[in-house]
Order: C-alpha cells, then structure tokens, then sequence
C-alpha cells in the first residue's frame, strides 16, 4: 500500500506549492470559521449573563467609554484597542460597565486571544466605574510578575508616575508593584482602606485610578461567562472600599 507521504513524494515541484496552498487555505478556512463560532458563542453567553444581572447589553461599544476613562494606563498604550460585549448599569451614584477590550498586538506570543479567534490579539475583560462621589489620586497597580519594561518606562516617563513601596505588608510587596504620582496619599489610601488584604487573596488584580474613575481587571484573562457574576462581586468590592475611603484621602 502506497502511504500520503510516498505519494506527495511522487509529485512533481508544481503540485507540491499546489497541494501546501490549498492546505494552507482550508486550514485558515476553518480557523476563521471557528474563530466566528467561539465570537458568536461568547456574545450569547454575555447576553445572557447581563440579562441574569440586570445590565443593559451592546455587542460593541462606540468608543465613548475608552474615551472617558483614556487617562488611566492601560489606555495610554498606544495600542489601538475597542469594547465588545459590553455591559453597562446605574449603581448608586456610580456607573459601572464590563466588557470585553481588545487590543492588537503584533508578534506578541504572549499576547494570543484565548479562544483562537485571533493570535494578534489581546482580550482582557473590564470592568469600569465613574463614581460623582471619588477623587482618586493616579495610580496604578499590576502584580510584579506581569509588569514590562516598556510599561515602567511609560508610567515613569510618560506619566509621571512612582515606585510607591508598602514595605509594612511583605507579601503584598513581593505579588504586587504600586505606582502613582502623589505617593502620600496613595499609600495613605492601600494601607489604611483594607485594599492591600483583597489583594494578597486574589494576587492577580490590576487595578488603576484617577479622580472618578476606577477599572479593575485581571492581568491578560478574558472572564469566562459562568466566573463573570464573582469577578463583578471583586470589582464592587474593590469600589466600594475606595469610595469609602473616600474622606481620607480627600482630606490629607
């Protein structure tokens, strides 16, 4: 019996590019289709999870909301990225919105969209809130582990911002690095609000902040539908124990 591999051999030079090209072909054929699939499957799973929690439901944004919060890091990349599934609701005095944003990445392995839907790709799933009643000086916090170079660079240099150290919490210190520009009042803020505990449990938080605006996320992770209702809960209590630090930190 006369094996593939014998018989790819037995073809001449011109079948061979041929026979790569339709190969080549077929299989980004079926990674686009299911990359399509793995789209429409989480929309429909996002839907449904904003219908289980009373939010309202876009499957994309218009750009209103990376506008409103473009001070804070994460969008000051100068990656180009754009809100999907998004997931928006009153709170209180608060607006709150989660979703999906995506940024491309070119030649970053690490940067690969989870689901295969594209490799170029970085999801991370958001959650954002605008609160009338927060005056956050600018900071930003990543766990170590995930900080870059280039990152630094541009918190330093490009924003102005500091190293800020909490030496009094080691392990708080060794998962996570603080940054910001009024290093009194943010270390005032970590160290007397009951942040720095919610932290070292969930050790993978990023959280950023300036004025009224808050956003909380997980380093490079696009939150599964059914984990989506407890990473909103670690996301209101990260809120909420800014906003009632609130007096503190407006008044030193």
């Amino acid at each position: 019996m006369v094996t593939l591999f014998e018989k790819i051999k037995m073809l001449g030079t011109d079948q061979v590019l041929t026979l790569i090209s339709g190969t080549t072909l077929i299989l980004w054929g079926s990674a686009m289709i299911l990359g399509k699939r793995f789209t429409r499957k989480r929309t429909a799973e996002m839907k449904e999870v904003a219908l289980q929690l009373a939010f309202s439901f876009r499957e994309a944004g218009d750009g209103s909301i990376l506008q409103q919060f473009s001070s804070l890091p994460l969008f000051n990349s100068g990656r180009p990225g754009f809100e999907e599934n998004l997931l928006t609701r009153g709170m209180g005095q608060a607006f709150v919105a989660v979703f999906d944003y995506k940024t491309k990445i070119e030649g970053d392995p690490a940067a690969m969209e989870q689901d295969g839907e594209d490799e170029s790709c970085l999801v991370q799933t958001l959650a954002c809130f605008k609160t009338n009643n927060l005056f956050l000086p600018a900071f930003s916090l990543q766990p170590r582990a995930a900080m870059e170079s280039s990152a630094m660079e541009r918190l330093e240099n490009k924003l102005g911002y500091r190293t800020i150290e909490c030496r009094s919490f080691p392990l708080f210190s060794e998962i996570y690095q603080l940054y910001g520009q009024e290093e009194e009042k943010i270390r005032g803020i970590f160290l007397n609000s009951g942040i720095i505990i919610l932290c070292e449990k969930e050790r993978d938080l990023c959280i950023e902040g300036k004025g009224e605006k808050l956003i909380v996320y997980r380093h490079r992770k696009k939150i599964p539908p059914h984990e989506m209702e407890q990473f909103l809960e670690t996301a209101i209590q990260v809120h909420d124990i800014m906003d009632h630090s609130a007096i503190y930190y407006q008044n030193h």
